[in-house]
């Protein structure tokens, strides 16, 4: 963001510790978006009429989570564009729009954090860290919901060509072309045999 090492020893400690904090933080979100997911489908195998539509349909459920962390960002997006308007309107001229405060809310629940929207440090009061942190550990947690469940839908389809594949391939009827193999074998001995 708006943040950056000058020195070398800086920036090698940054892309150290940097590399290390990604590596837990995905490991973090994606257990954490398991266990969501997890608790989201016990609590819907009890509604009867919930866990037959998710049984025949499992792409809903995937849809759910993404409208959840699409709905969840444009809660950050209000909380931000309040935020901007309440503390920086006196610093600066203009009123944050919303679509850019949505641009805000989805760098940062995608981590991308390209740094041209963020708070502002010299008007962030303790209590806006507190509530920021938890709207994007939300974001986090919604997102990656969303992708273990995406990961399981296409896993799903990967799966059904992989065992036909493996079959094919094992029973020598992957596109006839061990079947001719065997045939040509086989008339090859048959011309051995009359030698």
């Amino acid at each position: 963001g708006n943040q950056a090492p000058t020195t070398q020893h800086g920036r090698s400690l940054v892309t150290t510790v940097g590399w290390l904090s990604i590596l837990v933080f995905a490991t973090i979100l994606a257990t954490t978006g398991n266990i969501i997911a997890t608790i989201l489908e016990v609590w819907l195998e009890n509604q009867p009429c919930a866990a037959r539509t998710c049984r025949r349909h499992p792409w809903l459920r995937c849809l759910a989570w993404g409208l959840s962390w699409y709905t969840w960002m444009a809660a950050i997006a209000g909380l931000f564009r309040y935020w901007w308007d309440d503390r920086l309107l006196t610093i600066d001229d203009g009123k944050l729009e919303f679509h850019e405060a949505y641009w805000f809310a989805f760098i940062s629940t995608t981590t991308v954090g390209l740094g041209d929207f963020f708070p502002r440090p010299e008007v962030i009061i303790f209590f806006d860290l507190l509530v920021f942190s938890f709207m994007f550990l939300i974001g986090f947690v919604l997102l990656s919901a969303f992708f273990n469940d995406l990961a399981k839908l296409i896993g799903m389809h990967l799966v059904d060509v992989s065992d036909t594949l493996r079959h094919e391939i094992c029973t020598g009827r992957h596109n006839g072309v061990m079947e001719r193999d065997s045939a040509a074998s086989d008339a090859t001995d048959a011309d051995k045999t009359r030698e």
